[in-house]
């Protein structure tokens, strides 16, 4: 499906058993894959002057495109005389094989570790994103159903988040709410100027929408720090 942007700083071909088949079956399709990736991006931005590898199958790529083995027109990537991108740095898997099995301290990361995101999205039950059984009923969230969350930088409150310690995270979220609650508590005691600012607020900021928001991944982060407690966790 060529390259897939996840987010604005994530670009994906989405071929998560590439590495099993190279490994196992001696399957290397997936280096046309990369290669032909490769060249779309100095098509669009032109020419990568510098081009890094580490590892013997990165080696193998750059040359392959540096050869333009695959016969590909190399004035598209004329369209501009100077690229955006100064440099590529392609590195193996198989140089690194330990740190898939550490575990990300990070917000993002620990979501992924225990709720799995798949292309930016994650399936939680109800009864942890609304914890409270009547707001389950008043919301019309049934107790063995699930929400999903669309994890992307669309979501202020999961971009302030997403790289922080999980337990910065938690604190954050909580002075969030209570800055909104004050907002609303204050909208009737303001200056002119101070009424101007608050509306300027309101307009970057749906106030119902963000609490809301900031309840979910507030109960959720919750689910997850009681779970780390677990002894088999540990």
């Amino acid at each position: 499906m060529d390259l897939i942007p996840l987010e604005d700083d994530l670009l994906s071909l989405e071929l998560p058993d590439n590495f099993a088949h190279h490994m196992l079956q001696d399957d290397d399709t997936y280096k046309v894959y990369v290669q032909y990736s490769i060249h779309r991006l100095e098509a669009v931005y032109g020419k990568i002057e510098h081009k890094f590898a580490l590892g013997k199958t990165s080696k193998q790529i750059i040359n392959r495109i540096e050869g333009n083995t695959l016969n590909i027109d190399q004035n598209q990537n004329q369209s501009q005389t100077e690229s955006e991108i100064d440099a590529v740095i392609m590195f193996d898997r198989d140089i690194d094989v330990v740190s898939p099995f550490c575990v990300n301290q990070t917000y993002e990361g620990l979501l992924d570790e225990f709720y799995g995101i798949q292309t930016c999205t994650i399936s939680v039950e109800n009864r942890i994103v609304y914890p409270d059984e009547k707001v389950r009923k008043e919301l019309g969230q049934t107790d063995e159903g699930r929400t999903d969350f669309v994890l992307n930088s669309e979501d202020t409150m999961f971009n302030e988040i997403r790289n922080k310690h999980f337990n910065v995270a938690g604190p954050h979220l909580n002075k969030t709410i209570s800055d909104i609650q004050r907002m609303m508590n204050d909208k009737n005691q303001k200056t002119i100027q101070e009424l101007d600012k608050f509306i300027k607020k309101l307009k970057n900021m749906n106030v119902v929408k963000a609490k809301e928001i900031a309840t979910s991944h507030i109960n959720v982060a919750t689910h997850i720090t009681s779970s780390q407690r677990n002894l088999d966790y540990l």
